[in-house]
Order: C-alpha cells, then sequence, then structure tokens
C-alpha cells in the first residue's frame, strides 16, 4: 500500500492518493490537484477508482469532478455540491476570488452518499483498501473522519515523508484522515455556513475518547501528528475535552 500526499495551491489542502493492487483512492481532491494525482497514479500504473471527502467545503471537493470518478460525500454536506463556493463562505466574493483560477466548477458527475459508520471496502472498488467512519460534526454539518481499515502489517510506503514528524512511520500504525476537524496544533474553523462550535467540542471530545492515541493523524491542512501529540499540546483539543 502506497500513500502520496498532494498539497493543493488553494489553501494548501492536503489530498491523499492511497494506492493498493494498481487500484486508487483519492481523499479531500482540493483544487489545483487532479493534474498531479493524475500524473503520480499513471506513472505507478494505478487506476483511480474512487474519492472520498471529508466534508464539502470547496476547497477539498473542487476538483473532484476533473477526476471522472465517482466521489463519496456524507449525506449533510451533499448540498455543497450545488455551489462549493457560496456553501463554503457564504459571502461568494471572497472565496470566488481566490477560486478564480479554478473555475469553473465541474462537478462529479457520480455522486454516492454514504453512512461514515458503514463505510467499508464494499462500498469501494480498490481491493485492499477499506476504511471506518466516525461522523464529526462542527467544522461543517457533514464533516467525518476516515480511519483507515485493514491496513497491511508490512510494505506500507510512504510516498512523501514530512520532516516535521517526530517518529518514523510504522506500517502497524493506525492511520486517521481527519479533514478539517483537527490539525497539528489547530483545529478546524466553526464560523463557516454549517460550523457549530457545541457540535465542533462534542466531535473533538469524542474523538480523543475513542480514537487509540497512538493513531497518525493525516489533516486537511499542514504536516502529520498524533493524537497523543494533540492531547498533550493542542489547547483547542484540550478546552474542548474540559468543557464538553
Amino acid at each position: 500500500m502506497r500513500i502520496e500526499r498532494i498539497t493543493a495551491p488553494l489553501f494548501a489542502a492536503n489530498a491523499y492518493l492511497i494506492s493498493h493492487e494498481g487500484k486508487g483512492v483519492v481523499i479531500d481532491p482540493g483544487a489545483g490537484t487532479a493534474e498531479k494525482i493524475k500524473a503520480t497514479a499513471q506513472a505507478n500504473g494505478v487506476e483511480l477508482v474512487a474519492s472520498l471527502a471529508t466534508h464539502g467545503h470547496a476547497d477539498h471537493i473542487w476538483d473532484a469532478g476533473n477526476l471522472e470518478i465517482p466521489l463519496y460525500i456524507s449525506e449533510p454536506d451533499a448540498y455543497r455540491l450545488e455551489d462549493p463556493i457560496k456553501t463554503t463562505a457564504g459571502s461568494v466574493l471572497p472565496m470566488q476570488s481566490a477560486i478564480a483560477p479554478y473555475l469553473p466548477w465541474n462537478p462529479p458527475k457520480e455522486v454516492r452518499i454514504y453512512e461514515p459508520e458503514t463505510f467499508t471496502s464494499a462500498t469501494t472498488p480498490a481491493p485492499g483498501i477499506s476504511f471506518r467512519g466516525l461522523p464529526t460534526p462542527g467544522h461543517s454539518e457533514g464533516s467525518i473522519i476516515l480511519l483507515l481499515a485493514g491496513a497491511p502489517s508490512e510494505n506500507l510506503e510512504f510516498a512523501q515523508g514530512d520532516p516535521t514528524f517526530a517518529r518514523p512511520l510504522k506500517s502497524e500504525d493506525q492511520l486517521v484522515f481527519t479533514g478539517d476537524l483537527i490539525f497539528a496544533g489547530s483545529v478546524g474553523r466553526q464560523d463557516l455556513p454549517g460550523g457549530d462550535v457545541k457540535e465542533m467540542r462534542h466531535s473533538l471530545r469524542t474523538f480523543a475518547n475513542v480514537i487509540d492515541p497512538r493513531s497518525v493523524l493525516l489533516p486537511g491542512h499542514g504536516p502529520l501528528t498524533t493524537l497523543e501529540r494533540e492531547i498533550e499540546t493542542n489547547s483547542y483539543l484540550r478546552q474542548a475535552r474540559k468543557i464538553g
């Protein structure tokens, strides 16, 4: 299994390409990532079969249609595909200015709604790549995190290392794609349309309580981290756990 992190030009959003046995799944294909994702897949002999959204903000789903593969998204955030700019920022003009180089919006032709709790390899046509999902509303109504399930105990390759990551990655690590729930030292905004401060606190507390603290977090922006590190150092997470 190979994991490639591709950082989008727009807001430095992280897209991830996970490939195994010639099939590839993309998480959060942000604006300006499609061509690099396609080139990377082609160079490694990988057929792209599906993209997954941790949430429906424009900087995380903009290139989904340009990949020409089905997009999976949670039902509460699916409405954002009608107008990702407006539903991300509320006011159209600031977001439209930032995303102008990537216009027009090309919506994915095939959208599949999935229930995060039951999202498994059965719904993704990529052998050996499966996920377990957990709803984490707060940044948006339909935000989720995705836990890579059933990762092989060997031959796990991270194609792009991260010099700020404190320890070597191991094939047995639980990998969690956190979207904009939590970053290294921070958390996602709650002041955008669909955001909710109380929901965010609840999601962060649940996340910290049910996920193995040794898990490696692959966030929607910024470097890799671990839940253990964030529990110790992330003031936003600490506050959320305290307030509840």
